[in-house]
């Protein structure tokens, strides 16, 4: 089941089906999937899983993001990606805070 709209139906109430399962990344500045609510979607969401709580903006930090690829490169058995090459990425546009 696509994540975004296991998030979706989590955040609406509706009763949540299916298997979902991946890296969370929480974001102490984030508004909409914020600490509480990356904890009650971790909690719903199947193995293997990864819950963290980056301080960080909307968008995903240098932490965030190279975590997200080791999930990633570990769970689909990818040839790791030099060090340099992930902390080469740049920062991503921030969107202003409303």
């Amino acid at each position: 089941m696509n994540r975004w709209a296991t998030i979706n139906r989590l955040l609406s109430g509706r009763p949540y089906s299916g298997e979902s399962h991946g890296n969370i990344a929480s974001l102490s500045q984030e508004t909409f999937l914020n600490s509480e609510r990356a904890r009650l979607y971790a909690a719903i969401v199947s193995e293997p899983k990864q819950l963290k709580i980056y301080d960080a903006p909307h968008a995903l930090n240098a932490e965030a993001r190279r975590d997200r690829i080791a999930f990633l490169t570990e769970q689909l058995r990818l040839k790791p990606l030099p060090a340099a090459l992930v902390s080469g990425i740049p920062n991503l546009y921030q969107p202003p805070a409303y």
